[in-house]
């Protein structure tokens, strides 16, 4: 009986730990900066606009001089909406900057905290083991 035990204990952890790197290596695999999609917005509408603004230039084959029409209006409007998208970019930023909770380097733990983090994992486990032995098995 023992030696069932052991063996399921064992595929159970090595299940766990390959969920929990199943899971690890998802998180890093969505990880998009904020800032390079704003970056990318910011850049599609200046390409936009550089169309627009060329498409608007006078031509110089032109031999009869048209009157163009006056689309300084949309002009203003994409470049407050412009302004408005760089500074929602900046405040984003600015929001990255702040630490998240829950997401303090291991490095900085102080000992207590160390020492206590051990003693709950050791009382999971524990747990996991009584729970497994006396009902389970």
């Amino acid at each position: 009986m023992n030696d069932r035990f052991s063996q399921f204990c064992g595929a159970l952890v090595a299940l766990l730990l390959l969920i929990s790197a199943a899971f690890a290596m998802d998180a890093r695999a969505e990880e998009i900066p904020a800032e390079a999609v704003t970056n990318a917005k910011l850049d599609n509408i200046q390409s936009t606009l550089d169309v627009i603004a060329q498409e608007l230039a006078p031509s110089e084959d032109a031999a009869e001089p048209t009157p163009a029409p006056d689309y300084t209006e949309a002009l203003q409007k994409i470049s407050d909406q412009l302004a408005d998208l760089q500074e929602s970019a900046q405040l984003a930023t600015q929001a990255e900057e702040q630490p998240e909770p829950f997401t303090k380097p291991f490095t900085e733990y102080t000992l207590a905290e160390t020492l206590l983090l051990i003693l709950c994992f050791m009382f999971l486990v524990m747990a996991v083991f009584w729970f497994l032995n006396n009902f389970v098995l």
